[in-house]
Protein backbone atom coordinates (compact mmCIF):
# COMPACT_ATOMS: atom_id res chain seq x y z
CA UNK A 1 0.00 0.00 0.00
CA UNK A 2 3.19 2.41 0.73
CA UNK A 3 4.11 1.98 -2.82
CA UNK A 4 0.47 2.79 -3.95
CA UNK A 5 0.29 5.56 -2.11
CA UNK A 6 3.66 6.90 -3.33
CA UNK A 7 2.24 6.70 -6.65
CA UNK A 8 -1.47 8.30 -5.71
CA UNK A 9 -0.11 11.32 -3.93
CA UNK A 10 1.03 13.34 -6.52
CA UNK A 11 -2.46 12.90 -8.20
CA UNK A 12 -4.56 13.25 -5.29
CA UNK A 13 -2.34 15.18 -2.63
CA UNK A 14 -5.78 15.38 -0.46
CA UNK A 15 -4.49 11.55 0.37
CA UNK A 16 -1.01 12.64 1.73
CA UNK A 17 -3.05 13.23 5.31
CA UNK A 18 -4.69 9.90 5.61
CA UNK A 19 -1.20 8.01 4.75
CA UNK A 20 -0.74 6.60 7.80
CA UNK A 21 -3.99 5.72 8.51
CA UNK A 22 -4.09 4.16 4.81
CA UNK A 23 -1.36 1.42 5.64
CA UNK A 24 -3.23 0.80 9.03
CA UNK A 25 -5.72 -0.93 6.74
CA UNK A 26 -3.55 -3.18 5.43
CA UNK A 27 -4.71 -5.99 8.00
CA UNK A 28 -8.26 -5.51 5.94
CA UNK A 29 -5.83 -7.00 2.87
CA UNK A 30 -4.42 -9.70 3.91
CA UNK A 31 -4.70 -10.72 7.98
CA UNK A 32 -8.71 -11.44 7.52
CA UNK A 33 -8.24 -13.59 4.67
CA UNK A 34 -5.46 -16.14 5.91
CA UNK A 35 -5.75 -15.10 9.92
CA UNK A 36 -8.65 -16.32 12.10
CA UNK A 37 -7.59 -14.44 15.34
CA UNK A 38 -7.95 -11.22 13.36
CA UNK A 39 -11.41 -10.37 13.75
CA UNK A 40 -11.89 -6.90 13.71
CA UNK A 41 -15.68 -5.39 15.85
CA UNK A 42 -18.12 -3.50 14.06
CA UNK A 43 -16.74 -0.26 15.23
CA UNK A 44 -13.35 -1.23 13.80
CA UNK A 45 -14.86 -2.45 10.39
CA UNK A 46 -16.71 0.45 10.41
CA UNK A 47 -14.39 2.78 10.83
CA UNK A 48 -11.83 1.30 7.94
CA UNK A 49 -15.04 1.46 5.58
CA UNK A 50 -15.69 4.98 6.32
CA UNK A 51 -11.48 5.29 5.63
CA UNK A 52 -12.00 3.66 2.37
CA UNK A 53 -14.89 5.45 1.04
CA UNK A 54 -12.95 8.69 2.14
CA UNK A 55 -10.10 7.52 -0.07
CA UNK A 56 -12.39 6.41 -3.11
CA UNK A 57 -13.87 9.91 -2.79
CA UNK A 58 -10.50 11.57 -2.87
CA UNK A 59 -9.05 9.60 -5.47
CA UNK A 60 -12.03 9.21 -7.87
CA UNK A 61 -12.41 13.12 -7.61
CA UNK A 62 -8.75 13.94 -8.22
CA UNK A 63 -8.76 11.97 -11.50
CA UNK A 64 -12.28 13.12 -12.38
CA UNK A 65 -14.56 10.14 -11.91
CA UNK A 66 -17.91 11.26 -10.21
CA UNK A 67 -19.71 8.55 -8.50
CA UNK A 68 -22.25 8.91 -11.08
CA UNK A 69 -20.18 7.20 -13.87
CA UNK A 70 -18.60 4.59 -11.20
CA UNK A 71 -22.18 2.89 -11.04
CA UNK A 72 -21.91 2.87 -14.79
Amino acid sequence: MGELLKLVIPLAPDIAPLADQVLGMAPYAVQIRYNDEFDPDLMEAGRALSLAIQVYQTSAAAIGINDMEWER
